[in-house]
C-alpha cells in the first residue's frame, strides 16, 4: 500500500544530504569547456528561455550571459548557492530538481549537468523536464559514468550513477528523441592527493517529442 508519509520521510532524508556547491574555480573552467564544445554549436536563439537545473553558483548562466542570452533561470535547493545566483541578478526557483514549480511548456532549453545523479527519482525528474519544455525544446543532460577514478557512486549525495544505455533509455521513455550521445573525458585534479586523473562523463542531447500524458 502506498504510504505518502513514509515516502516524504525517506525523501527528506535524502534531500538533507544536499549541500552548497560554492565557488570552485576548477568547475568554472570545466563549464567553459562544456559550453564551448557542446552548447555553442547548438546555436540557440538569443531569446531562448533557458533553465539551469541544479545551477550551483550559476557558472552555466554566467557563460550564457556572456554569449548574450538574457532569459536565464536556475533551480537550486541550497541557500548559499541561491544567494550567490540572486546576487548575480539571476532568476532562481528554490526547490529540488525533481519537482519544479513552474509553468508547462515554458522553456526552450534545459541544461542539467551533474545534477540528475543526485536524484532518487531520475525518471520522474525527466518527466518533469518534459513538462517544462516546449514541444521541440532541447535537453542537455550530463552525468558521471560509473567506475570513474573518483568513485562517484560512493559520494553521499549521489544516488543514480548509471551507464549511457540506461541514461538514454530514461530519456526516450520520458518523451524525448536522442539527438546525440557523447562521451567526454576531462582531466580532474584530486584535492586530497594532488594527482590528476581522467574522469568520464556521459552527455546526451535530446529533443522533446511530445508531452507525456501521465494523468
Amino acid at each position: 500500500m502506498f504510504d505518502a508519509a513514509k515516502l516524504k520521510l525517506y525523501y527528506d532524508f535524502c534531500l538533507n544530504t544536499m549541500r552548497d556547491e560554492g565557488e570552485v574555480p576548477e568547475l568554472q573552467a570545466i563549464m567553459s569547456q562544456v559550453v564551448e564544445q557542446f552548447i555553442k554549436p547548438l546555436e540557440l536563439k538569443k531569446k531562448s528561455k533557458i533553465l539551469d537545473v541544479g545551477c550551483g553558483v550559476g557558472y552555466f548562466m554566467d557563460e550564457m550571459k556572456t554569449l548574450g542570452y538574457k532569459d536565464l533561470t536556475g533551480v537550486s535547493w541550497t541557500e548559499g548557492d541561491i544567494k550567490a545566483c540572486l546576487d548575480k541578478g539571476y532568476k532562481i526557483i528554490k526547490g529540488d530538481i525533481n519537482f519544479i514549480k513552474d509553468d508547462d511548456d515554458k522553456y526552450d532549453f534545459i541544461f542539467c549537468r551533474h545534477a540528475l545523479e543526485k536524484s532518487v527519482f531520475p525518471m520522474m525528474a525527466l518527466i518533469e523536464y518534459n513538462r517544462l519544455l516546449k514541444k521541440g525544446g532541447m535537453l542537455y543532460l550530463e552525468m558521471p559514468a560509473p567506475n570513474n577514478a573518483r568513485f562517484y557512486e560512493n559520494w553521499d549525495r549521489n544516488y543514480t550513477v548509471v551507464n549511457e544505455i540506461m541514461m538514454q533509455s530514461w530519456v526516450v521513455r520520458a518523451g524525448f528523441d536522442v539527438e546525440w550521445y557523447r562521451n567526454a573525458s576531462i582531466p580532474i585534479t584530486h584535492n586530497e592527493t594532488g594527482k590528476t586523473t581522467q574522469d568520464t562523463y556521459n552527455c546526451v542531447l535530446a529533443k522533446k517529442k511530445a508531452t507525456l500524458s501521465v494523468k
